[in-house]
């Protein structure tokens, strides 16, 4: 019977059946298998049905890795008494001893102790992880195990740490199956000797498909030329202003009346707002102006007040800078924590009425831009 349990949660639960259910496998992290009497396993199918635990027969009619196997001990030894085995050229895993085995061991006893014993699978995947192993397949008629040993090594090493594959699955044993395996690998970044898959078919490389409805390339034409100036441009004069103005700003704070000062920088930008626009009116792309007028960041305080200013600050009512919105009042009661005074004055008003004259003018450049362009197209 496989359980979709932990091994722990399910060596506490056949407890109950004292012996007559044994811990047959353990695949994943939360995957085993469980084997004994019939009865006993009928009842721990209904045990964990009414848990709503995923809970399936194996199809066999034999109970392996129990006790069920112990009167056939000696029979098997007798029949196995002629193995001889010898060291592989693949390093061997073995999910009986838990650790790396010569393979010149497995002999009689070795296969009786492997039908007996717990299968130890999901230890296996997990040190093979560790050890740094990343490519898994499962050879086999059928993948039955790839989903447990995804598991297993995703709880080792993390999400999407290796490639688990079949090999041949259900009615596609043969080689076109056997190389979509191969690919599946490829593809994952594992190396693949194609050579015997080729011998005797010539072949070449050829380019990649294109995705699905993209079936022409669409390259840019060489000499194409350059694209005339956007607002691209506008942006970045208007932006000039603002370096101007900061500079200008900061060498006349301690020469110039506070005031006059403020002024003169929001005619700066009132004139910047006025001009600029109507000058690139016929390059401008109507959606870049509009995203300079509504393109905006306020100003938030973030950490407390940690020093006390005892100046006095000078600040605007309603202050609106082209690009910034100025949350005067944030900033006033920041400064007032702060111990500071604020002097503050009415010129806000007058940068919101450049601000809004600009407004009207980059619209009526982007409204000139289209009426020139249906007049060019007619």
């Amino acid at each position: 019977v496989s359980v979709a349990t932990t091994a722990a949660e399910a060596i506490e639960t056949i407890g109950r059946w004292d012996g007559r259910v044994a811990l047959a496998a353990v695949n994943g992290p939360t995957s085993v298998v469980v084997s004994g009497d019939a009865a006993a396993l009928d009842e721990l199918v209904a045990h964990y049905e009414s848990r709503e635990v995923r809970v399936r027969r194996v199809p066999v009619d034999y109970a392996s890795h129990s006790a069920h196997v112990e009167p056939l001990r000696e029979h098997l030894l007798a029949r196995l008494a002629a193995i001889e085995p010898r060291t592989g050229t693949v390093r061997f895993r073995s999910t009986v001893t838990g650790d790396w085995t010569d393979t010149a061991g497995l002999d009689a006893d070795y296969w009786y102790r492997n039908l007996r014993e717990t299968v130890r699978f999901d230890d296996a995947v997990r040190d093979l992880t560790a050890a740094g192993y990343r490519t898994f397949v499962e050879v086999s008629a059928h993948p039955v195990l790839t989903m447990a040993v995804q598991d297993s090594a995703e709880a080792a090493a993390g999400p999407d740490a290796v490639t688990v594959t079949g090999s041949l699955r259900r009615d596609e044993g043969g080689l076109d199956r056997f190389h979509r395996s191969l690919a599946a690998l490829h593809t994952a970044g594992t190396a693949v000797d194609w050579r015997p898959a080729f011998a005797g078919h010539p072949g070449r490389l050829v380019d990649l498909p294109t995705y699905p409805f993209q079936r022409q390339h669409y390259w840019v034409p060489a000499g194409e030329p350059a694209a005339p100036a956007t607002a691209a441009g506008l942006l970045a004069l208007v932006g000039l202003f603002d370096i101007v103005g900061t500079v200008a700003s900061g060498w006349l704070t301690d020469r110039v009346d506070s005031r006059l000062l403020l002024g003169a920088y929001y005619a700066l930008r009132g004139v910047s707002l006025l001009v600029l626009p109507s000058l690139f009116a016929d390059r401008a792309e109507p959606s870049m102006l509009v995203f300079i007028i509504f393109y905006g960041l306020d100003w938030v305080a973030t950490v407390p007040p940690t020093v006390a200013l005892c100046r006095e600050w000078f600040g605007a009512s309603g202050a609106v800078v082209f690009g910034w919105v100025f949350a005067a009042h944030q900033v006033g009661a920041a400064l007032a924590a702060t111990g500071a005074g604020l002097v503050r004055d009415r010129l806000g008003d007058y940068a919101l009425a450049w601000y809004v004259a600009g407004a009207l003018s980059i619209g009526a450049a982007g409204l000139s831009l289209l009426l020139r362009r249906r007049a060019a197209a007619e």
